[in-house]
């Protein structure tokens, strides 16, 4: 079986993971560039004047929030690529428990190579292209990441007065709902599901939501996922909002 180097480097402090499969890009290389979501990249290659779709290969790409993705649905990546990147992660992320300063922690990077299958590798349809604007679902996108904005303001002020780890996790978690709430706006109608799993994965450590709250949240954030249920999101995201104002108002 034919194989080629799969070359990994993840920054646990951001969550990003990105890859380079095989040599370097000839200069004469056609490339297409596949953002398949707002948290990721896919670059295809085809050497030299070869357009030939069926012939072109993954040659590098980048995922956001991949560890807390690889924890859900998994990553949109070759099945073969999974073992080699679990393993980094995970190893990644026992050496950051050894880790108490924060500069420091900010400037770990992990690196890791494995030999996986061309044909894994290879691409049998035409990529799609980074998606311009699109005018007809800019009003959809405005209205989910505005819920989530509001969202992340009220999770904000909520979070205890005194420092401590409940006043930590929940400034966390506030700030991941702001960067889903940004992410999508920029995303071109695109959904950003590394995002929304780091949000979900947050929302269980120790935030300032009772039980109700975080499965009504919960169920919001999984529609996210999938753009035909916005609609629904950004109502059920706007009622959780208006009863948490509602909550605040009357302590």
């Amino acid at each position: 079986m034919s194989t080629t180097r799969l070359h990994l480097r993840y920054r646990p402090a951001a969550d990003v993971l990105s890859g380079r499969i095989g040599p370097p890009l000839a200069d004469e290389a056609t490339t297409v560039v596949e953002a398949i979501d707002a948290d990721t990249t896919l670059v295809w290659t085809a050497d030299g004047e070869d357009t030939d779709l069926a012939e072109m290969r993954l040659s590098s790409f980048q995922l956001v929030h991949a560890a807390a993705r690889l924890e859900g649905a998994g990553l949109p990546t070759p099945a073969e690529f999974e073992p080699p990147m679990r393993s980094l992660i995970e190893a990644t992320g026992l050496t950051m428990i050894d880790i108490d300063d924060p500069a420091r922690r900010l400037r770990v990077v992990a690196e890791a190579t494995a030999d996986v299958p061309t044909a894994a590798v290879r691409h049998g349809e035409r990529p799609d292209r980074p998606p311009g604007s699109n005018t007809a679902d800019q009003w959809r996108v405005s209205q989910v990441s505005n819920s989530l904005a509001r969202l992340a303001d009220v999770v904000h002020h909520r979070a205890p007065a005194v420092d401590g780890p409940d006043a930590v996790n929940t400034e966390h978690f506030s700030r991941l709902l702001r960067e889903l709430s940004t992410t999508i706006a920029h995303g071109f109608g695109r959904p950003a599901p590394g995002t929304s799993a780091a949000t979900r994965k947050a929302s269980r450590i120790g935030v300032a939501l009772t039980e109700p709250e975080l499965r009504a949240l919960d169920a919001a954030l999984v529609e996210l996922d999938d753009t035909h249920r916005w609609h629904r999101a950004s109502r059920s995201l706007d009622h959780l909002v208006d009863d948490l104002e509602q909550t605040d108002r009357c302590r």
